[in-house]
């Protein structure tokens, strides 16, 4: 055991030694907040979310949780009614034979 990693040793063992130069928390994976990585975004919309990122002297990232952030506060489910009642069962069989007497 190093001096390192005996300096790092807490109570508990909360941490884990992956080599002489890598000391991590136990509990790491358990601490990072959530990522997300968006893919294929239209350059309109890449090129409007660094405008308003360096006009709100915010990175990207940061801006673009600001935008998600405040449309969750404005978001409203929305309410379908509830489905038709029909007299007959619309199973796969039912659909499968109407289509094949030709009813649409």
């Amino acid at each position: 055991m190093t001096d390192l990693t005996r300096i790092f040793m807490i109570s508990g063992n909360l941490t884990s030694q992956w080599s002489d130069s890598i000391m991590v928390a136990k509990g790491y994976r358990r601490c990072v907040m959530a990522g997300l990585l968006i893919k294929n975004i239209p350059p309109e919309v890449h090129e409007w979310l660094k405008r308003e990122a360096e006009r709100n002297r915010r990175s990207m990232t940061q801006q673009a949780i600001v935008v998600l952030e405040e449309r969750m506060r404005r978001f409203r489910p929305v309410k379908f009614p509830p489905p038709v009642q029909t007299r007959t069962v619309l199973t796969a069989e039912f659909i499968d034979r109407a289509k094949r007497e030709g009813r649409v």
